[in-house]
């Protein structure tokens, strides 16, 4: 039975993140983040889905220092397939400048051999 999920919501604060932070680290967090999200599925199967994650508006402070993006970054998952990209040339200099050869593997874990993970621009 094929299913999909069309959502947005808007105005995300790092409160969301209470009980999955340390409180300290919580404290340094502030500003807002609007996402959309698109998933598609042929079957019950969810390994099956495909979709994509979209940050609309990303403002957000980390340690007193202001995180933007000038165009909304997508996150796109196909067939076990997970990359980042965003539209406009400009957006891939700042990545490319901001990534500083940290690029192709998820923050904090080490990359999987079952899940390939790109960001374009870097």
């Amino acid at each position: 039975m094929p299913a999909s999920v069309h959502a947005t919501a808007t105005g995300i604060t790092p409160a969301v993140l209470r009980g999955m932070l340390d409180p300290a680290t919580l404290e340094d967090l502030a500003g807002t983040v609007d996402v959309a999200l698109n998933v598609e599925t042929p079957s019950t199967d969810l390994s099956r889905a495909t979709g994509d994650l979209t940050l609309t508006r990303l403002d957000l402070q980390m340690a007193g220092l202001p995180v933007t993006q000038r165009v909304p970054t997508r996150f796109v998952s196909q067939r076990r397939f997970r990359r980042a990209s965003s539209r406009g040339a400009g957006a891939a200099r700042a990545r490319r400048s901001a990534c500083s050869g940290r690029c192709g593997s998820p923050i904090g874990r080490r990359p999987s051999s079952r899940m390939a993970t790109s960001i374009s621009g870097c």
